[in-house]
């Protein structure tokens, strides 16, 4: 009878070590989650604060004082093949929210319409479709990214920005004209 009960006793044992090391492996992985999660948040933070600075020390000192601009905004883009045209992604609703209060209106991009005809000289009102996209974290604390601007066909534009954050927030510290039309 000794000898039926240790395997049984042993098939126990196994059973909860594999339950221990399930219960390990689940803290540890809600652990790396839970700090994953804390440095994306603090990324996404760091990436709007660096887009609403360049919105307001940029964008708006150069389209600000007109009052009947509209400016439609891109997190960034992609070709779609299918449709035959370029999709812009939108940014989150509450990053648009830290503009409600903005000298210029400004919106998603997926409200932009492209007029390419008719004669823009005659227009009283400026729409522009702007995408703001990272590039790339060079460090810490400085960064590339794509500022595409456009208006129509014949007055569009690509620049790339170096920004470094310092002790008193974004700053731009190289503008680089890419092309423009």
């Amino acid at each position: 009878m000794h000898a039926t009960l240790k395997p049984a006793r042993m098939k126990i044992d196994v059973g909860v070590t594999e339950m221990m090391k399930t219960s390990i492996i689940f803290l540890v992985s809600v652990v790396i989650i839970g700090t994953c999660r804390a440095e994306d948040e603090k990324v996404v933070r760091d990436d709007w604060d660096l887009k609403e600075y360049i919105m307001t020390n940029l964008i708006f000192k150069v389209y600000g004082t007109r009052t009947n601009t509209t400016i439609y905004l891109a997190f960034s883009g992609k070709p779609d093949r299918i449709a035959k045209k370029y999709v812009y992604i939108d940014p989150p609703n509450e990053f648009l929210k830290r503009f409600s209060d903005s000298p210029v209106p400004v919106k998603p991009a997926s409200q932009f319409i492209d007029r390419r005809i008719g004669d823009f000289s005659k227009e009283t009102k400026m729409e522009i479709l702007l995408t703001l996209q990272i590039l790339e974290w060079l460090s810490e604390k400085k960064v590339r990214v794509k500022l595409q601007i456009y208006r129509g066909p014949m007055a569009q534009g690509e620049n790339e920005l170096i920004c470094e954050k310092n002790e008193s927030g974004w700053v731009i510290t190289n503008f680089l004209p890419k092309w423009f039309s």
